[in-house]
């Protein structure tokens, strides 16, 4: 290639450079933005396959926005469309479908509608905060908590600051059966979404400590997590796979 040609390509070259590295320093607030009237529903799987327990658990829950609090939060009514579970444990299997009729439905699965009866014909509210924290979890209207769906394995908890490709964060969350500390960072933004990777530490009383990976793409619009995969292992369980996505 003579010194001509050279000259005509090297403009052409720096655009190239210039455009095809707009989205690894692209600097961006994580904040929800939902517009009035929003409405999700999401479909979260379950599935573990390990040599004491095997279990495939779908939730579907429907999300509708129904105001904006004091403090700014998102209030969500909710209801549980449907569960369907498969689990075996032990070599005994236990199954159940809310979809199958009452009346061909097994004493085990009788058993079961009883417990989910009320979940699956009740209104539920939630509420999040525009830095994607659960302010208030799932719950009945008399205040009574449901752990149906756990959001925040959904939701992320969003940095203080904005955040380049590659710039880690971490967030930290506890209940009765585990710690856990999770580390995010985001991987791409592309022109309509985000995606971020996560990297989490589990301390557990009841499956044992852990480690997750996980994968989350948000809207970019929205900032809404339009998809979510998660995977670990635990003791009893052995390799379990948390999915979640919008229908």
């Amino acid at each position: 290639m003579n010194i001509q040609s050279i000259k005509k390509f090297v403009p052409i070259l720096v655009v190239i450079f210039l455009f095809g590295c707009s989205g690894t320093t692209e600097s961006i607030e994580l904040r929800l933005n939902y517009p009035k009237g929003f409405q999700q529903t999401l479909v979260t799987k379950t599935t573990s396959n390990g040599k004491s327990m095997k279990m495939n658990n779908t939730i579907i829950i429907q999300m509708k926005l129904d105001s904006v609090d004091n403090i700014g939060s998102y209030v969500f009514e909710s209801n549980v469309l449907k569960i369907q579970f498969e689990s075996e444990m032990y070599g005994e299997v236990e199954k159940y479908d809310s979809d199958k009729e009452e009346s061909e439905m097994s004493a085990s699965e009788s058993s079961f509608h009883d417990e989910f009866k009320q979940l699956l014909d009740s209104s539920l509210s939630i509420s999040i905060n525009k830095k994607g924290k659960v302010v208030k979890p799932f719950q009945f209207s008399n205040g009574k908590l449901s752990d149906a769906v756990d959001m925040s394995n959904i939701q992320i908890v969003f940095p203080e600051k904005a955040v380049k490709v590659g710039e880690k964060w971490t967030s930290e969350k506890s209940n009765a059966f585990a710690e856990t500390k999770a580390t995010y960072s985001i991987s791409e933004i592309t022109r309509d979404k985000i995606i971020i990777e996560m990297n989490s530490i589990i301390k557990g009383t009841l499956l044992g400590n852990s480690k997750a990976k996980g994968e989350y793409v948000l809207d970019k619009l929205t900032m809404r997590v339009m998809k979510v995969k998660i995977e670990f292992d635990t003791n009893i369980a052995g390799r379990t796979i948390f999915e979640a996505y919008e229908k």
